[in-house]
């Protein structure tokens, strides 16, 4: 190997350095700092976010909790509706915890907040399928029960719902960490998605069969819209997740929010038949109703 002149060599690294510094004057790549700027979300606002996500979560069906409480009635409110979503709540709590195992390899920040949003929907929903065993009418119900006994029942069929909420949820965690990754995504996300979809159909139906909007709180869209679209936008932000891929994994939160549209759609169309409804603050679970009709 033939020696180069020491000048020489020392003139090759004088370039090399020279273009170095030159590049760094001159700052990252365009590419560079476009996937920094498109791709990379502030890690307080992921967890800020995310908090708004579970938090609307936790109290998204609180206005319909207090309503039936002040009403002593779930009257209005489709148990279709809340049974379906309490059965979604199960496959999308369980598909956002599996994503959580090491063996999974799909994005685990996202997930972690999709997974408490749905797990606490899923425990509220507990509480109100005990609103319905405890209110269900009969004949001087509420005279003959005490209060005490009212919410000790209440107490006891909601612990005992949460129990069964969270032994399914372990289960399902079970089995799709064994299936394959097709077979989990349609059980956990597509078939939650089509669940979620239907679970509107019969407070709609509940709505144009009755021509009436009563018993249902509207409080329950705006928090769940909110939540939905923070839990969306946390799906979506990782920078190692596609477009495609962040579609497909926030699918369920969409279609709530499309659902939400159509069912306050179809309560606009029901307000203006009967413009009664159209009282401020009515049915958000902010005035009170009128008294329920004695028992005969």
């Amino acid at each position: 190997n033939r020696q180069l002149p020491k000048d020489s060599r020392w003139r090759g690294a004088a370039r090399r350095g020279a273009c170095v510094r030159q590049r760094a004057a001159q700052g990252p790549e365009p590419a560079a700092m476009a996937v920094d700027a498109a791709g990379r979300m502030p890690e307080w606002l992921l967890v800020a976010l995310g908090v708004v996500g579970a938090v609307a979560w936790v109290v998204i069906l609180m206005p319909q909790v207090l309503l039936n409480a002040r009403r002593k009635s779930t009257e209005g409110l489709s148990l279709s509706m809340i049974t379906i979503w309490h059965m979604s709540a199960v496959l999308t709590t369980g598909y956002y915890g599996a994503a959580l195992l090491p063996s999974d390899s799909r994005s685990k920040s996202g997930s972690v907040w999709a997974m408490l949003s749905c797990m606490a929907f899923g425990l509220v929903c507990c509480f109100i399928e005990a609103q319905v065993v405890a209110y269900r009418p009969a004949a001087g119900a509420d005279s003959a029960r005490p209060k005490w006994g009212l919410w000790l029942l209440l107490t006891g069929l909601t612990l005992f719902l949460a129990a069964v909420f969270l032994a399914l949820v372990c289960a399902v965690v079970v089995l799709f960490d064994h299936l394959p990754h097709l077979a989990t995504y349609i059980l956990g996300n597509l078939v939650p998605t089509v669940l979620t979809g239907l679970g509107f159909v019969p407070q709609v139906w509940e709505f144009v069969q009755s021509r009436s909007i009563e018993g249902f709180s509207f409080g329950v869209t705006v928090i769940d819209v909110v939540g939905c679209a923070a839990n969306s936008i946390v799906l979506f932000a990782p920078e190692d997740i596609t477009l495609p891929e962040a579609v497909k994994e926030a699918m369920p939160f969409l279609i709530i929010i499309f659902m939400h549209g159509i069912l306050i759609a179809t309560a606009i169309w029901v307000c203006c038949l009967d413009p009664k409804h159209l009282k401020a603050g009515a049915y958000m679970g902010l005035q009170e109703d009128p008294p329920l009709p004695p028992a005969p």
